[in-house]
């Protein structure tokens, strides 16, 4: 017997609502705003209105927290720092790389 799931894929070049972004990064709201608040992530756009729209590079950094969190059980703090922390390694494995390419 197959199941079919229905996941919510992201779409390439589009802005995603907070309601939207929370939903397929595995987040709630708060939490994502909370991620913008540590400055995580920035808005793609805030409207007059105070909507606020996410683009593919914050919903990626955000489904990247919530693995961390619910992968190591760590708070939202932590899965914070640690997410930087593999930012921080990869730009120096970039960098290493580029200089023993020289």
């Amino acid at each position: 017997m197959s199941y079919l799931i229905r996941v919510r894929e992201p779409q390439p070049s589009r802005g995603y609502s907070l309601e939207m972004t929370a939903e397929l990064a595995g987040l709630r709201r708060r939490e994502v705003l909370i991620c913008w608040r540590y400055g995580l992530v920035r808005p793609q756009s805030i409207s007059r209105f105070g909507m606020i729209g996410f683009d593919e590079h914050a919903l990626h950094t955000l489904r990247q927290v919530a693995r961390v969190r619910d992968s190591l059980g760590v708070n939202l703090t932590a899965a914070r720092v640690i997410v930087e922390l593999c930012r921080e390694l990869e730009r120096l494995r970039r960098e290493l790389d580029f200089w023993r390419g020289r």
